[in-house]
């Protein structure tokens, strides 16, 4: 797990400070989040930023403020993990892939993506880009 992100997945204060600092250093662009999740059904398995919650609004403003203040860009890249993650996290829904094949490494068995299921996903993306973008992320 990261150690910089909480568990909580927001990018609270210890998160910003590791981020203005990079910034206050000459760094001209720095990524949050290493890939922040945009569905519930894609909880974080490597600390992961939670993009899909409205909590991480006020967050991300406050990184965004502190590291353009210090003449530095920010971006966030955004994923959904599909079978990536573990089954077993936060809201316990079942994990989706595009096809019902076993991922080893998190021992998850996903439930093959129907199209609804996609629909919402790209929906998900949507939404946390929006977010990220309209928070100078």
């Amino acid at each position: 797990m990261n150690r910089r992100i909480p568990k909580d997945g927001l990018p609270k204060e210890r998160y910003r400070l590791y981020h203005a600092e990079k910034a206050k250093g000459g760094l001209a662009l720095t990524m949050t989040a290493g890939s922040a999740v945009v569905s519930a059904d894609s909880p974080e398995a490597f600390g992961n930023l939670h993009a899909f919650r409205d909590e991480i609004v006020p967050w991300l403003q406050e990184l965004s403020d502190a590291v353009h203040q210090e003449g530095a860009a920010v971006m966030m890249q955004i994923t959904h993990l599909g079978r990536r993650t573990n089954w077993n996290k936060e809201h316990w829904l079942p994990v989706l892939s595009a096809s019902p094949v076993r991922e080893p490494a998190h021992r998850s068995f996903p439930k093959e993506a129907e199209d609804w299921d996609l629909e919402r996903i790209i929906r998900d993306y949507g939404s946390a880009a929006k977010t990220d973008a309209g928070r100078g992320a």
